[in-house]
């Protein structure tokens, strides 16, 4: 994990991956880690949130989380996003559209 960054707590976990909440100290910035699973080899994990990453970058618009790229948190990849506070990304598509 790179510098600057804080673990705050752990938001959910799923059979797929876990969310984390951080803190970028640096520009005081609360972000997201989405966690691939451990059971998932190391390079497909990654492989994995590099597309999603990629998605998200294509997606720009209203609704759409902003990324800050991958992460290794201890020995997993981590996909860094902006904190998006209690709202899912539903939540935040639905509010752009309506």
């Amino acid at each position: 994990m790179r510098e600057g960054l804080r673990i705050v707590e752990k938001i959910i976990g799923s059979h797929g991956s876990e969310l984390w909440r951080l803190r970028d100290e640096s520009a005081e910035q609360p972000l997201t880690a989405k966690l691939a699973r451990n059971d998932l080899p190391l390079d497909k994990a990654r492989a994995r949130l590099e597309i999603e990453s990629e998605m998200l970058d294509l997606a720009q618009g209203p609704g759409v989380v902003r990324t800050f790229g991958l992460e290794t948190f201890g020995d997993r990849p981590a996909l860094v996003m902006a904190d998006v506070g209690d709202r899912t990304l539903v939540d935040l598509w639905r509010a752009g559209i309506e």
